[in-house]
């Protein structure tokens, strides 16, 4: 007879090779990549907001006394590009498509509804 626990142990650290994915080739770890992701499109969303409040603005779009987001604002930019140079090193095949969906949420309007609900509570009422 076959010794199941040998086959189960076998077939666990097998498994457990999958989950640490190897994508195109480049290791990638899921929890560090779950985690930047996550900061990624938060880091997005506010910043692509902002620049549309911004281009808004000068536009004419909006009112010119309606309230603009918080100065803290700016560090979220840094933070982003920061993130941005961080998953390129990590894995640079990764992050060319993370970035490529990162446009495509850009020019549609993924990221500014996003960033609107995540920056409601921070804007100032008028």
């Amino acid at each position: 007879m076959y010794d199941t626990k040998l086959y189960f142990d076998f077939n666990v650290k097998k498994v457990y090779k999958k989950i640490n994915m190897n994508l195109l080739g480049v290791f990638v770890n899921p929890p560090i990549s779950i985690i930047l992701i996550i900061i990624f499109v938060i880091s997005s969303s506010i910043t692509t907001f902002d620049k549309r409040m911004i281009q808004a603005r000068k536009a004419g779009t909006i009112l010119s006394d309606e309230p603009m987001l918080p100065s803290w604002v700016a560090g979220v930019y840094w933070i982003h590009y920061g993130l941005m140079v961080l998953i390129l090193i990590l894995n640079w095949k990764y992050a060319i498509g993370l970035f490529i969906i990162g446009f495509i949420f850009e020019v549609l309007p993924v990221w500014e509804i996003i960033g609107n609900m995540l920056m409601r509570p921070f804007r100032p009422k008028t």
